[in-house]
């Protein structure tokens, strides 16, 4: 007949007392309701506010980074240091908008310090405008001065 086989059982490594199994610890958080900025100009100046709630099955770790994982950071730095307390993470991100008029999207992930991810990347949406048009009044009557056309002149009344 044939051979009669053992089943065979790998050891699992024994874990430490006292310290939780990494195995089983989720790590995640949702972002709440998040607003795309619109009508950026060029190069200015914002700062970008995502919350999160913890929504883990392990505990809120106490040190939480952002990281840049997609696109343009839209400013000097590629991770941020997150505000964490009450199962609130706040991650607030001081940016710049490109010189470029257009759209531009940059992705961020949640992470531990340890590496870990934490939930979905995210993401902004910015829409880079031209300046406004501003007119310069004292270049306007300068110019129509020098025209001969003084600004009582009955040719600049409605």
């Amino acid at each position: 007949g044939q051979p009669i086989l053992e089943p065979f059982v790998i050891p699992q490594p024994q874990q430490p007392q006292g310290q939780p199994d990494v195995r089983t610890q989720h790590f995640d958080a949702v972002l709440k309701e998040t607003a795309n900025r619109n009508s950026l100009t060029p190069g200015q100046s914002f700062t970008h506010i995502w919350e999160f709630s913890w929504t883990g099955s392990a505990e809120c770790p106490s040190s939480i980074v952002a990281i840049n994982c997609h696109g343009p950071p839209l400013g000097p730095d590629r991770q941020i240091k997150a505000r964490v307390g009450n199962g609130v993470i706040r991650v607030a991100v001081a940016m710049t908008a490109p010189n470029e008029v257009g759209e531009a999207t940059t992705t961020w992930q949640l992470s531990t310090t340890a590496g870990e991810k934490i939930g979905r990347p995210f993401t902004l949406t910015i829409n880079v405008v031209p300046p406004p048009f501003t007119a310069d009044l004292q270049g306007v009557r300068d110019t129509l001065f020098n025209l001969g056309v003084h600004m009582d002149d009955d040719r600049l009344k409605a």
